[in-house]
């Protein structure tokens, strides 16, 4: 290029200008320091130099442009920058301008510069060779690995692209005529005060560039030394080409798929699109480089067919790369698709051509079931040219372009998916974890995750874990399922399948079990027993080991007696020698004495209680004295007595007590009795059947002595038999006269309860017509009694009917005996003459009623001692009344004989 440029400079100058450039140094020198004086600074009128001048000026620096061949290039770069900032008529000015600095170092940076290019070539030129002489090798590069450095350098890129920005290029100094009139400043930003106008035509020589604040800015020294700023342009962004592209899966079917790029862009140039395509199966044994053909609209398209990668179906990865104009390769992105197993049902038609229709066809303008119908095509239409074969939305489908350049689509077959396929298998491990293996793995509808959920059988799904499974390099996956993410169970394991297929759907594919067996543990330990003279005694447990690890020691103690009413769970405290030891007191099981049962557990780490062993001790009663007899006396009703005597303990008797309870269902009826101490020094319990339920049969009976100290000393214990009762019933008629009689029952007895005794009672005269259903009241001896008067029944005289019958406790009645009495008639006694009217005064209490019959009801009655003003005396019914008229006008009948 320097020789191309260099070696046509001699015929280029004359000689004449070497002795011109000596001229115009001088009178450059001369302009600059003339001293004249210039009004604004340093602004000069265009008219104030001579034309005649420049002329001449210019011919002697054209002349002394021939003194190096560096100093002619760097004169001629010079003229080619400004040409810009300086009008036509200004060219002589400006060759005074370049002459005046000719010595600065622009010069030699500009030759640098071209030197520095012609490297640079001949570097790119060495790297394109490289690049083209790997061309061929392209398929060794590692995709997979280059792929994760795509959006590395994706970034970097981006953050060197970043928008810069433009300006007129200037010599770094020289000579500026304004163009419009612009504002003067003492610092180069925008919202700095302006110092004055520079105007139209105005010229200045400034010595420096700078670009600030937006805009590109001029700047001297004024004569007073006061360093000014003129922004002559804004600054302009220059928009960056970026690396960019993009990937769109097209058309995809069990036989392949389109990839179509868009949006392709490389600031370093494409020279052409790459897109290396292989399965997931088997790593990248079946890659293939594919380039990408360009289409009318500046996309690229690449055709994938799955018979070019050994036929196979699932996931496919598509990369995109950019061999750039340098011959490097720039990875872009990269994404997956998958591919369908292969269908049944497609028609066998070639990729283009016609076809002629066998059924009426829905025409639509994209491949989908539920897109709308534009319309249809009758069976027997003949479509002339269709361009596309296509499955998708599980149909086969064909395609054409129409005359108005709408892509359509026809769907020719419904297609059938094969199910999917998978095989599990366990692998235990020693500890109860466990390894889930899936193989046989397949999926028509393609597969974006294997997921296997695990629980155990036992609380149904409290413990499940959704695992993902991790593909291994064989093609298979595995889950590792950890007892202690299952809350450390063993037992049966349910282990299912399933599929997370590409839309997101679940798909169920098989289910089994697992059984972790329980851990056989191993476990030591030995307990003995120290035993005190207060009973109390000490639990050492030594030779403690447990292979799952020891939590804590724990020491269950409890009596023989009554269960387990008084169990503690004692923790054993380690001790300096590395045993465990317990201290039992009995005043914290009740002060019992006897068998004591001991156990040994171990809490392991996981919080399960591990059995070691169980022993007994027994706690000997103290000697001390006691003596007590026990009589039981029964009653005829099955009630009894219990009568305590021989009362004694050493150790003092603050109350006797005597608890009684039936042998039938345990305790549930046990009262505690407190003995009622007789004048005869004994002790005595009445004891009732109907606090006991009513049951019959045999009755415990102990005797206990409180102590002085509050404690409960038992003394003997005995049983005693109820029998059980018979049906009896005893009726005896007292208390005879001419006004009625007493029913007395005795006896009174039934095996399946007495609630109420009754007592039916009426006179044979008339039948039953006087019937009254008496309820027996229990008199304090234990009999029952009824008070029967005749005038409650008619005053009959004569013979009686006295029946008995119990309530029993269901509620049904039950009848027992039956008997009769007679009642005299009273005899007639002549009426006590009285007169009609007057004042009566009742000796006893009188029944006053609203007619003068004995049936009549009661009103009321007037006690013994009342008076009352009557106006009648009379005969009726058979006895003798009077009769008044109440305060509240009703007629009173009295029966007063």
């Amino acid at each position: 290029m320097k020789k191309s440029i260099f070696g046509c400079e001699e015929q280029r100058f004359g000689i004449r200008k070497y002795s011109v450039g000596v001229a115009s140094v001088l009178i450059a020198s001369v302009l600059v320091m003339g001293g004249q004086t210039v009004a604004a600074d340093d602004v000069v009128s265009a008219d104030a130099i001579s034309t005649e001048l420049v002329t001449d000026v210019q011919e002697e620096s054209e002349n002394s442009s021939a003194i190096s061949e560096s100093n002619v290039q760097a004169d001629v770069t010079t003229e080619d920058e400004n040409t810009e900032a300086v009008t036509s008529d200004e060219t002589d000015e400006q060759a005074v301008s370049q002459v005046a600095n000719e010595n600065q170092p622009e010069e030699t940076a500009d030759v640098a510069k071209e030197e520095q290019v012609e490297e640079s070539n001949a570097t790119e030129t060495s790297e394109a060779r490289e690049v083209e002489s790997n061309e061929n090798e392209v398929v060794t590069i590692n995709v997979a690995q280059a792929s994760k450095n795509v959006q590395t350098n994706q970034a970097r890129v981006f953050e060197e692209s970043k928008i810069p920005v433009t300006a007129n290029s200037l010599p770094n100094q020289g000579y500026y005529t304004y163009t419009k009139q612009t504002e003067v400043k003492n610092t180069p930003k925008a919202s700095a005060p302006v110092a004055f106008y520079a105007n139209v035509g105005d010229r200045i020589f400034y010595d420096q560039v700078l670009s600030e604040d937006g805009y590109q800015w001029i700047s001297y020294k004024s004569y007073s030394g006061q360093r000014r700023y003129a922004a002559i342009q804004k600054l302009t962004p220059t928009v960056v080409q970026k690396l960019s592209g993009s990937i769109n899966i097209q058309n995809v079917s069990s036989q392949g798929f389109e990839v179509l790029v868009t949006n392709v862009s490389d600031p370093e140039g494409v020279k052409a699109v790459k897109v290396p395509v292989w399965t997931d199966k088997n790593d990248q044994d079946d890659i293939i480089w594919y380039d990408g053909v360009k289409q009318t609209n500046g996309d690229y398209k690449v055709i994938v067919k799955t018979a070019e990668h050994k036929g196979e179906t699932g996931n496919y990865n598509v990369h995109l790369y950019y061999l750039e104009q340098s011959g490097k390769m720039q990875g872009i992105e990269g994404k997956k698709v998958t591919v369908p197993e292969k269908t049944t049902g497609a028609q066998n038609i070639p990729e283009q051509g016609s076809y002629t229709f066998n059924e009426v066809v829905e025409v639509k303008n994209e491949p989908k079931m539920s897109a709308p119908t534009e319309f249809t095509f009758e069976k027997g239409f003949k479509l002339g040219y269709y361009d596309k074969v296509l499955e998708a939305d599980n149909h086969q489908w064909i395609s054409y372009v129409s005359y108005g350049g709408v892509r359509r689509y026809i769907p020719i077959a419904t297609l059938k998916t094969q199910a999917p396929t998978g095989k599990v298998d366990i692998q235990n491990h020693a500890n109860g974890d466990f390894d889930v293996i899936v193989s046989d793995v397949s999926d028509s509808n393609g597969i974006k995750a294997v997921k296997v959920p695990v629980w155990t059988v036992k609380n149904d799904q409290d413990d499940i874990i959704w695992y993902d499974a991790v593909k291994q390099s064989d093609g298979t996956y595995k889950v590792n399922v950890k007892l202690s993410e299952h809350k450390n169970e063993r037992g049966d394991y349910n282990v299912h399948l399933y599929y997370q297929e590409p839309d997101g759907k679940m798909r169920g594919v098989l289910g089994t079990k697992t059984t972790v067996a329980e851990a056989k543990a191993s476990v030591t330990g030995k307990v003995d027993i120290k035993n005190h003279a207060n009973g109390d005694f000490d639990v050492i447990v030594s030779n403690v080991s447990d292979s799952n690890g020891i939590k804590a020691v724990k020491v269950p103690v409890w009596t023989v007696k009554n269960d387990q009413d008084d169990i503690i769970w004692y923790d054993g405290v380690k001790q300096s020698d590395g045993t465990y030891k317990v201290n039992v007191k009995l005043s914290e099981h009740k002060n019992e004495r006897g068998d004591y049962n001991v156990h040994l557990y171990y809490q392991e780490p996981d919080g399960k209680m591990r059995g070691v062993l169980g022993t007994k001790t027994t706690v000997e009663a103290p000697k001390t004295s006691v003596t007590g007899k026990v009589d039981i006396k029964n009653h005829a009703n099955g009630d009894f007595d219990v009568i305590v005597s021989d009362v004694s303990d050493s150790n003092g008797i603050k109350a006797v007590k005597v608890p009684v309870w039936t042998v039938k269902n345990d305790q549930d009826d046990i009262i505690w009795y407190d003995a009622v101490k007789q004048s005869d020094g004994t002790y005595k319990v009445s004891v009732k059947l109907s606090e006991h339920k009513n049951e019959r049969g045999d009755y415990n009976v102990h005797l206990y002595y409180q102590e002085t100290d509050g404690k409960m000393r038992g003394v003997l214990g005995t049983k005693t038999t109820v029998a059980e009762a018979k049906l009896s019933g005893q009726l005896a008629i007292t208390n005879q006269s001419p006004q009625g009689f007493d029913v007395i029952i005795s006896e009174v007895s039934n095996p399946n309860g007495v609630k109420t005794v009754k007592v039916p009672v009426w006179s044979t005269q008339g039948g039953q017509d006087d019937i009254i259903w008496y309820n027996a009241t229990k008199q304090n001896d234990g009999t029952y009694k009824v008070a029967v008067n005749v005038k409650d029944h008619k005053n009959n005289s004569g013979e009686y009917n006295v029946h008995l019958y119990y309530e029993q406790n269901d509620g049904s009645l039950k009848g027992v005996s039956a008997t009769r009495t007679t009642v005299e008639a009273p005899k007639a006694q002549p009426a006590p003459a009285m007169p009609q009217s007057g004042t009566y005064v009742f000796t006893s209490p009188k029944e006053v009623k609203s007619q003068p019959k004995v049936s009549a009801p009661t009103e009321f009655t007037l006690d013994k001692g009342y008076q009352i003003r009557y106006d009648q005396a009379f005969s009726a019914d058979g006895h003798q009344w009077i009769s008044y008229v109440s305060y509240g006008g009703l007629r009173r009948y009295v029966l007063i004989n």
